[in-house]
Parts: C-alpha cells; structure tokens; sequence
C-alpha cells in the first residue's frame, strides 16, 4: 500500500519547470473546455434536447475550472479540477446526445481520460475516475434518460464503471512515468549535480593535501578549475593558459611550450596521440623537486 501511495501522490516539492508546464497547460485546457460550450449547444439542437439549457450547464461547468485559476496556486491542484470538469462536460456530451448514438457518446468518457495524461499526476486521472462512477450511479438512480438510451440494469452502471477503472490504471502508470521521465528531469539533473560536486569537492581536499602541482589543461592550452594548491602557490592564480602560468618563472621556456604546445594541437588532428583525451584534456603533473618551485 505504501508503494502505491508513492506512486500516485506525486513529490510536494515542485520544481519551477513544472511550475511553468502546468501553468501553460491548464491555460490550453481552459481553452479546450471553452470550446466545448459552443459545441455542445450545437449538438444538443441538433438532437433537440434544449440547447439553451447546454448553454447555461455547459457555461456553469467552466465556472469550477476559471475560479481555480483565478484562486488557487498550486497548479497541481488547478490540474485536478481540469480532471473533474473533464468528466462533467462527458457527462453533458451524453446527456446532449440522447437518441441513437446515446451509448457512443461514452467514449468520449474513454478520450479525455487518456488526454489528462498531460497533466503528468496521477491524482488527476484518479479525481476523474471517482467523478465519473459517481456521475454513472447518481444519475442512473435520478435520470436514467440522462446515462442510457435503454432501460439499463445496476449490472451495466458496474460495468461501465469497470472498463473506466482500467483504463485509469494504465493512464496513471502513464502520467507518472511522463512526470518522473520529463517533468522530474530537472531534479534528477540537480541531484547529479549535488554529487559531482561533492566529488569534486572530496577530489580538491586530496589534491590540496599534496606537494604536487597538478593541472588538468584543455586542448587549446586554457587552464581547467582541476588543479592543486601546490599549482597555485608556485604559479599564482589568475592566469588562463598553461603558457601564462609558466612565463612567470621562466618567458624563454613559455614561448618553447607554446610552440611545442601547438605542435601537439596539430598531430592531435592528424590523428589521436596518447598525449591527448579523446576531450581534448590533458593533466600536468609537476613533482615536489620540480625546478619550478619556490623555496
């Protein structure tokens, strides 16, 4: 039980990523039950079943959704109401859509369950399931015309409400492997991050603790941040390039190096030599006897 609680009740720390993503989608959402107004008024003259009457339910239903945005910050939550109106304006579709093509109507049920993957939280897809089967059994007790174009028995309500519970399992699997995929990259991006830089901090405490000058020094002789305090106390800080460092102590060995330097820059292209990584990289090590270092 505890596993499945993990998995459907997302993480509440919420990153400004997702922050932004669900801000625009339920901004899209709005606007994509907005337009259900006009079209359920259409269908219901269509089918002659009152179409002011569409019009009144249908702008009442938006109420919920454009309060929610209007309100409430967590856009989490603002996502769960998009759920929970998804099902009433299906259930305004079917009720609209009395006569032949009754029964069909509850596939849209089925569609705008997949659709709130999106939203990449599980609890919106389990919002939408429990306000569907309430719908089915409320309705089916006070207007059954309003669910079924027949005299459908409690066994059919279950029914429905079983092939809904189905799909709602695999589309939470869905919205939780999209949020923990895409929408919680960025912290496991942040985490990995974390790490490396602890292991770079372990990394600079050895190489701070020894009486070596080492340097990691990129393909174009720039100096990297890899380097000991012993580097740094012999050459100073400050300094870009392996070159500048050096014609600190000696400027006729620095130009020698630069030339050797871009001598190595060439072979490296004509093809790979053991002096450079595959990165372009290369690690200077200058030992404690070196001629280099002050006394």
């Amino acid at each position: 039980m505890r596993k499945l609680l993990e998995c459907l009740v997302l993480p509440t720390p919420i990153s400004e990523f997702e922050r932004k993503y669900l801000a625009r989608t339920n901004k899209i959402a709005f606007a994509f039950f907005a337009l259900h107004v006009p079209a359920l008024c259409l269908i219901a003259w269509g089918n002659g079943t009152r179409p002011l009457l569409a019009l009144a339910l249908s702008v009442a239903t938006l109420v919920g959704p454009a309060a929610a945005q209007k309100t409430i910050e967590n856009p989490r939550w603002v996502s769960m109401v998009y759920g929970i109106t998804a099902m009433f304006f299906g259930g305004l579709l079917v009720h609209f859509g009395q006569g032949a093509t009754q029964i069909e109507m509850h596939f849209y049920f089925f569609a705008l369950l997949a659709m709130l993957a999106v939203f990449a939280n599980p609890m919106v897809i389990i919002a939408a399931t429990v306000t569907v089967a309430l719908h089915h059994l409320v309705l089916w007790l006070i207007v059954p015309e309003s669910v079924f174009n027949y005299a459908a028995p409690v066994w059919v309500v279950a029914l429905h409400a079983v092939f809904v519970v189905l799909e709602s399992v695999a589309v939470c699997f869905i919205a939780r492997t999209f949020f923990d995929s895409v929408i919680g990259l960025e912290k496991k991006v942040e985490a990995r991050t974390q790490e490396l830089a602890a292991r770079s901090a372990e990394m600079r405490r050895v190489l701070d603790n020894v009486d070596q000058g080492f340097v990691v020094v990129a393909k174009d002789g720039t100096l990297a941040s890899e380097r000991s305090r012993a580097f740094d106390r012999w050459f100073g800080v400050g300094h870009k390039t392996l070159v500048a460092a050096f014609s600190t102590k000696s400027v006729e060995f620095a130009q020698a190096l630069a030339v050797s330097w871009e001598a190595l820059r060439n072979e490296h292209r004509r093809a790979y030599t053991p002096f450079l990584s595959p990165a372009g990289r290369v690690s200077v090590v200058l030992g404690s006897g070196s001629s280099w270092r002050q006394t």
